[in-house]
């Protein structure tokens, strides 16, 4: 990462650290005799910034031999330029490692004390184990040896400290080392519940015709309801710092010459600026990147392919890191002239990734496995009446299209398997287009399966939750978590049985063709001269077996790097159209989807019938579908209307042509006694209109329509 010099600022500074005895990594010191001190004098700065680190003393405390395991304490005592303090406590089995993930089996306990304010100690609501901040400074928050030859002395003669060299002037004992009496922070770890804006509505019901929305910024008022509501992440602005610094919540701020520095990176509680998020980076990839270029390049329209837009991904993504959000912390902290970071360069490495085409998850999260995005999170705007017959339109599997967990484990199962591959987390945001009477199971289906963000949209029109609703789910999901505690994550991230890999590149679930591009619609042929819907049918197929069988399955692209351990079977869809199955040791191929058996039943019938089937451009065609129903209904819903309503409009209409990349969705006719859609065609060519009927079982038929346009 190449960022701008900047200045770092003066502090004095307390730390305590609980450590216990054992092995301690590489660049770290060795534990003292309890009582043993050094104290450390800034060298690096001939001009300091007034929150730079002046001196900082380093006392090694009492062995704690009651615990299991065994630790030591040990403390930091900093004081800056500007003669401010700030002092923080850890209980260590080893000195903490730089890597802040490897470092929580380091330690114990933390405890953060600032000037005279009563010391806080961090720890998980739901573990006990304490919670270390995970802003990306944590190597250079504890003094590191310079010198490699000295790292495992007790007091290195010179150290690395928040970006600065500092030298040892002093060392000894002394019996002056006490651990305070912590006010403990249960910070809701695994259960962020809320809003990312520090915005609201005017408390007004919801809207369904997509009119924009008057929002107002949040005020003190508002707070004692958004805690009873039990949301736990706020975005506040600088006057409303004190309203959450010391509560157990996790926090952003956007006001960085507000926060004071450095101790704002040692809480535990701060996550942040308001913009905690890679914003859509594949989505991004689709309409800001790609979309332009299509529109006035034919020959890209006819060459790409799912593979080639991950090369564009690839660079919008790495952009989005390196030049994005990820380094704001660090560049706006460069902008205050009291603040020195010295060497410290670093990307902010708690933020996630906001996405909808969650197929990239793994993608994304293996990009940087120790840096940001920690977590995919997913837009869910689902419907299942309209989202599943969309599925089996696509696939051809047979599933029940009113099964809404049915559909949820297939989003979740790519978000599950993203996590766990990566050794992450994983996520959802409900937005206003998501079908209001589904938000409920969506919220407990994600709780159960080990979902760690629990988040609403607020802002831009048809995407917004009302603040009631907002505040109505947050109670819910809390109470939900009340109700049934004891999470397990690690036992839940690692639930499923079965891992479907597909080729990469290939998105699910997305609504549209692939990557919401119409050049990638589901007829084109891949470089193996199989359609794109033949490669869907056999991954469709997959996820029909797991659900028939009962069977918990994750998704992912077929990536290399992954962890694949611990997965009792594991399928490789390839381009190819080959299934490569390995199970307990014994792999197997075939090149036929793997369809399983299937209950008895009749799919409905339909007739297509055209207005005309050939004429003069500009041409405008009706077509009107005939339904015969056996067993089960015919269901499909392409959007609600501005009153909210949900009509059943019982067939999907798609137009293909007249050239090899074109493609549209038809909109249905929604004030019709029977299914119909009228089009109308500009470019002279032939054409191809594929209308599909889903019954609730899941039973699907597809009619062809060719029509010639002169």
């Amino acid at each position: 990462m190449n960022l701008p010099a900047s200045k770092t600022v003066p502090l004095l500074t307390t730390l305590i650290f609980t450590v216990a005895q054992g092995w301690f990594n590489a660049a770290a010191q060795t534990p003292g005799p309890p009582g043993s001190y050094a104290i450390y004098k800034q060298t690096s700065s001939n001009n300091p910034a007034a929150t730079l680190v002046k001196q900082l003393t380093v006392r090694w405390g009492n062995r704690i031999e009651s615990n299991d395991p065994i630790g030591q304490w040990l403390q930091l005592d900093a004081e800056k330029f500007n003669q401010e303090r700030f002092h923080v406590w850890f209980l260590v089995q080893a000195y903490p490692s730089k890597d802040v993930w490897k470092a929580e089996s380091d330690i114990l306990r933390y405890l953060l004390a600032e000037g005279d304010s009563p010391p806080l100690e961090y720890t998980h609501r739901f573990t006990g184990a304490p919670v270390l901040p995970a802003l990306g400074f944590w190597e250079h928050q504890l003094p590191r040896a310079v010198d490699a030859s000295h790292e495992m002395k007790v007091f290195p003669s010179e150290i690395q400290f928040l970006g600065h060299r500092m030298t040892r002037v002093e060392s000894g004992q002394s019996n002056t080392f006490t651990v305070p009496d912590p006010t403990r922070l249960e910070l809701p770890c695994d259960l962020e519940i809320g809003t990312k804006y520090s915005n609201r509505d005017r408390r007004e019901p919801r809207r369904f015709d997509g009119a924009p929305v008057e929002l107002i910024s949040f005020e003190p008022e508002d707070y004692p309801e958004r805690f009873a509501a039990g949301q736990t992440i706020f975005n506040v602005p600088a006057n409303h710092l004190h309203l959450v610094e010391r509560r157990p919540v996790f926090y952003m701020c956007g006001d960085i010459a507000a926060m004071r520095f450095p101790e704002c990176l040692y809480r535990s509680n701060f996550v942040g600026l308001n913009a905690d998020y890679l914003d859509e980076p594949a989505a991004r990839t689709s309409f800001a990147a790609l979309r332009p270029q299509l529109d006035i390049n034919p020959d890209l329209q006819r060459s790409i392919t799912p593979q080639s837009v991950i090369s564009t991904f690839t660079n919008v993504f790495h952009e989005a890191v390196y030049q994005g959000r990820p380094t704001w912390l660090d560049q706006r902290l460069r902008t205050r002239s009291d603040v020195d970071l010295g060497s410290m360069q670093t990307l902010q490495s708690n933020m996630w990734s906001w996405e909808v085409p969650i197929s990239t998850g793994a993608w994304q999260l293996r990009a940087e496995p120790n840096g940001p995005p920690a977590a995919i999170v997913y837009e869910s705007r689902l419907s299942t009446g309209r989202d599943m017959p969309r599925f089996i339109s696509q696939t051809g599997a047979q599933i029940p299209t009113d099964d809404q967990r049915a559909l949820l484990n297939i989003i979740f199962g790519m978000l599950r398997g993203t996590a766990r591959m990566t050794h992450k987390k994983w996520g959802m945001s409900v937005y206003g287009q998501h079908a209001v009477g589904e938000i409920h199971q969506t919220l407990t289906q994600a709780y159960d399966l080990g979902a760690s963000y629990f988040l609403f949209w607020t802002s831009d029109h048809g995407h917004h939750i009302p603040y009631e609703e907002q505040l109505q789910y947050s109670r819910f999901i809390h109470d939900y978590a009340e109700a049934h505690p004891g999470r397990d994550m690690e036992q839940l991230k690692n639930a499923a049985e079965t891992l479907i890999l597909f080729p990469p590149g290939y998105t699910l679930l997305i609504g549209r063709p692939m990557w919401w591009l119409p050049e990638l619609h589901l007829e084109r042929k891949n470089q193996h001269g199989l359609t794109y819907r033949a490669i869907y049918q056999r991954i469709g197929a997959e996820i029909e077996r797991c659900y028939r069988q009962g069977i918990t399955y994750d998704l992912a692209w077929d990536l290399d790097g992954l962890d694949l351990s611990g997965y009792r079977e594991v399928i490789h869809i390839a381009e190819t159209g080959i299934i490569r199955v390995e199970k307990s040791g014994v792999l197997s191929e075939t090149k036929a989807p793997r369809t399983p058996l299937r209950p008895q039943g009749e799919p409905p019938l339909l007739e297509v019938e055209l207005s005309t089937e050939t004429g003069y451009t500009p041409l405008t065609i009706t077509a009107t579908g005939h339904i015969k129903q056996n067993l089960a209904p015919v269901y499909y819903t392409h959007k609600h209307d501005d009153q909210g309503t949900w009509h059943n409009t019982q067939i999907i209409w798609q137009l293909y042509g007249p050239e090899e990349w074109d493609f549209q969705y038809l909109d249905p006719v929604t004030d019709s006694d029977v299914p119909r859609t009228t089009f109308t065609l500009d470019k002279h060519g032939t054409y191809k209109l594929r209308a599909c009927a889903v019954d609730r079982a899941g039973r699907s038929k597809v009619v062809w329509k060719n029509i010639l346009a002169e």
